[in-house]
């Protein structure tokens, strides 16, 4: 089992009440409740409500601007004054009340701002728009067998970064399914070994896929996952559409590999490894 932390983006949606999981974990763990608790206390401070401008304040810096603006349509005395065109001299009228009205909007600003909602970090996260359009299901192939967390963050991150360069995330899937089926290498190995070939493209990598793929290993896991809803439940109502997929040996444990994006969120995706055996929840991270 897994002892990794729950980032800030995962305390964040705890304290709205959208990850149980990481709930559950700070519940727990002295560390995350009180990074949890600096959160918190953080959302609060922001979500203060503005003081509003009092009534003479306002009233006084509405009188001002339109003093300035009358002054401003008199001009200087004729003696001093350029010639100006007689359709400008008509709309000025119209010009001073539209300015009147652009001060005393920008002086009541304050007071229509005053209420902030109650979950500034979610409010934060809402603005931003997620993707236009579901991406499929990027096949990731066999990872092989691996036990780092960063290894394992960045050899996934390597995969969605060169099927977003090809444009075409089907046919940058899994080495194994375009590597020849009669390359030999260890079908398991060292951390270190795994992390070797963590690029899409590398000898390594597409010998290890080579020799699962010929051992008899599971089938595609974008097309065979079993362990799709729970991580689906784990991640929350936030959690976007599926974008990955792929098989490992997590800590000699067969899993999944199973990577969402995360919508509105300053960190754009979340991976999750599950266990085959039960779809028991082994490593969750944001990047």
């Amino acid at each position: 089992m897994s002892t990794l932390h729950p980032d800030d983006e995962l305390l964040s949606a705890a304290l709205d009440g959208e990850e149980e999981a990481a709930a559950a974990h700070a519940r727990t763990c002295p560390v995350c409740r009180g990074r949890m608790a600096s959160l918190q206390a953080a959302a609060q401070a922001v979500g203060e409500p503005v003081a509003p401008v009092a009534a003479p304040v306002r009233d006084a810096a509405v009188a001002r601007a339109i003093r300035e603006v009358r002054a401003a349509a008199s001009g200087p005395s004729p003696a001093h004054r350029a010639p100006r065109p007689r359709a400008l001299r008509r709309w000025a009228p119209w010009v001073a009340a539209a300015s009147a009205a652009a001060a005393a909007a920008a002086v009541a600003i304050p007071v229509v701002m005053t209420r902030v909602s109650s979950h500034p970090l979610s409010a934060s996260r809402a603005l931003k728009s997620p993707s236009s359009a579901s991406p499929p299901v990027m096949d990731g192939g066999d990872l092989g067998s691996l036990s780092d967390q960063v290894v394992l963050r960045d050899t996934v991150r390597h995969q969605l970064d060169a099927a977003a360069g090809a444009g075409t995330p089907a046919q940058a899937a899994a080495p194994n399914q375009s590597g020849p089926p009669n390359q030999s290498g260890p079908a398991t190995g060292s951390p270190s070994g795994s992390a070797g070939g963590a690029g899409p493209s590398g000898p390594a990598r597409s010998a290890t896929a080579g020799a699962a793929a010929g051992a008899g290993a599971n089938p595609s896991p974008a097309s065979s996952s079993q362990c799709r809803g729970p991580a689906q439940q784990y991640g929350g109502a936030g959690l976007g559409t599926l974008v990955y997929a792929a098989a490992v040996r997590w800590q000699d444990a067969p899993a999944e590999v199973l990577v969402f994006r995360v919508p509105g969120g300053s960190l754009g995706y979340r991976l999750f490894v599950m266990a085959r055996d039960g779809c028991q929840l082994l490593v969750v991270q944001s990047f």
